[in-house]
């Protein structure tokens, strides 16, 4: 999950920065993260719609991080709590060195 997450966020500051809310989105995560009763995405509230759902993006990271679709919107069963953090962080403010660069570049994200 951890590789598809970090391309869908590559993807998502490099191309649709402009189609979605990533303060919002990381909300998302890290509520999924936090609290079992907020595993479930409401599809239908207009905050998502507005600041999630214009972005394929936004889309491809929430399926890397385990939402499938359900009758109540996107839900999710079990969390990597710790990624899930992560990935709300880099959301909320992307490092300068994205951990996604060095997979841009060829290299093996650690260093070499």
């Amino acid at each position: 999950p951890r590789s598809g997450a970090m391309g869908a966020l590559s993807w998502l500051f490099d191309d649709e920065v402009g189609l979605c809310d990533a303060s919002i989105l990381a909300r998302y995560v890290a509520n999924a993260a936090r609290n079992p009763q907020r595993r479930t995405i409401n599809c239908n509230n207009a905050t998502f719609r507005r600041a999630v759902a214009p972005s394929p993006a936004a889309g491809a990271l929430l399926y890397a991080l385990g939402f499938r679709p359900s009758s109540a919107g996107l839900t999710v069963g079990a969390v990597d709590a710790q990624l899930y953090e992560e990935i709300a962080a880099l959301l909320r403010a992307p490092p300068v060195e994205p951990p996604w660069a060095a997979c841009r570049a060829g290299g093996d994200n650690q260093g070499r």
